[in-house]
């Protein structure tokens, strides 16, 4: 509690995707079950372009493999950095994926929102990216996943034209309600729009 915010904590003010994002982030980091669960959640929601039910298309790791995970991933400035690729059409250095998991032959973009919704011009970007993604990295598999507000209704499945999945902060706060972060994500449900 914060005496000079009336003794609340700043998690009552935020309505910032990133702090939710980085409440995820310090969850799934403190154990790799946590990632297996979220692969799970994310597999569970997994639509194919037509938005029939698809198989899941996260494999799971053979054996010896571990899931890495970045918060606010500039991954086409820092890949190029370690790499000294000077090849500008290898992506915007400033694009930045609020999330990423990383496995040895998969990648997926996690994109969040919390009070705001995906427009169809950040969704372009994000298939933008993952097409070159995709022709860098042959042998990778690389998916796009949408984190948002269970609140937040769109008409038809044309966002899954975008993307793989789509997952709500309400679902992580019930995958994840015996963790002192299920307040966080509940929150982040909750301030949409607002």
């Amino acid at each position: 509690m914060i005496l000079w915010l009336e003794n609340n904590p700043w998690g009552n003010f935020t309505r910032e995707e990133r702090q939710f994002c980085a409440d995820l982030y310090c969850l799934l980091r403190s154990d790799q079950e946590n990632l297996t669960k979220l692969v799970g959640l994310i597999n569970d929601k997994a639509t194919q372009r037509n938005g029939s039910a698809a198989e899941p298309f996260i494999n799971k790791l053979k054996g010896g493999d571990r899931w890495e995970i970045g918060v606010e991933v500039a991954f086409f400035r820092d890949y190029s950095h370690f790499f000294q690729i000077k090849d500008d059409k290898f992506g915007s250095k400033h694009r930045k994926f609020d999330m990423a998991l990383f496995s040895n032959d998969q990648f997926i973009i996690i994109e969040a929102k919390a009070q705001g919704r995906f427009k169809k011009e950040d969704l372009s970007t994000l298939q933008k990216n993952k097409e070159l993604l995709k022709n860098k990295f042959k042998d990778v598999q690389i998916h796009s996943v949408l984190l948002c507000s269970s609140i937040w209704k769109h008409r038809g499945d044309w966002i899954y034209s975008y993307c793989d999945s789509k997952i709500t902060w309400d679902q992580l706060s019930q995958l994840f309600k015996n963790t002192p972060f299920c307040q966080s994500f509940k929150r982040a449900d909750d301030v949409y729009n607002s």
